[in-house]
């Protein structure tokens, strides 16, 4: 820990849990310790490579339909442009 109090997370454990610049990570402290956690307030699916990875929780259960349908966002927004036709002239 730095002066400002500041926690560095070893890359390791950075790629094991698919952290980035800019995640928020929940604090709990109990008689234990200290113990962080990832958090996002939706869920959501990342493409690391070519591979979805789930990132984040749910407030509530979630369904085979709800998942199918996270997959095909992220086919509409991954799909190339369609090339436009040129005047040639």
């Amino acid at each position: 820990m730095d002066g400002a109090g500041r926690v560095v997370l070893p890359k390791k454990l950075r790629r094991e849990f698919s952290l980035e610049a800019g995640d928020r990570l929940r604090v709990l402290v109990d008689a234990t310790g200290i113990r962080l956690e990832p958090v996002s307030e939706t869920g959501e699916l990342v493409r690391k490579e070519n591979v979805l990875v789930f990132r984040g929780e749910f407030s509530e259960p979630i369904s085979s339909p709800r998942i199918e349908s996270m997959i095909a966002e992220d086919r509409e927004r991954s799909a190339p442009l369609p090339k436009l036709k040129t005047r040639k002239g």
